[in-house]
């Protein structure tokens, strides 16, 4: 899962070796965000769009805490939860359309 990607990634830039996996978080970030701009422009019908939305909408509120940090600070166990978080809503949106 790309919010799993970001977790990691982001640790080990906390940890020291931005360097190495700072290109590696930030193209896994556009990843997930072009994504998430895909799936919300898709015309799909489902059977609750109400809980769909919803579901959407909670996972691009997590995936506005995980945005690429600026300089040296550094939060891990704040993107920790929220990648956390992020797959558990990823996870409820998926089984909302894997019967489409």
């Amino acid at each position: 899962m790309l919010s799993q990607r970001i977790a990691v990634t982001y640790s080990l830039m906390a940890w020291g070796f931005e360097d190495k996996y700072r290109s590696s978080y930030e193209n896994t970030y556009k990843e997930f965000e072009m994504t998430m701009t895909l799936i919300t422009g898709l015309d799909i019908e489902v059977v609750d769009t109400a809980q769909s939305d919803k579901a959407l909408k909670k996972i691009e509120r997590q995936f506005k805490r995980v945005k690429p940090a600026k300089g040296d600070t550094f939060v891990p166990s704040l993107v920790d939860r929220s990648t956390e978080k992020l797959l558990d809503a990823v996870d409820a949106a998926t089984k909302l359309y894997a019967g489409l």
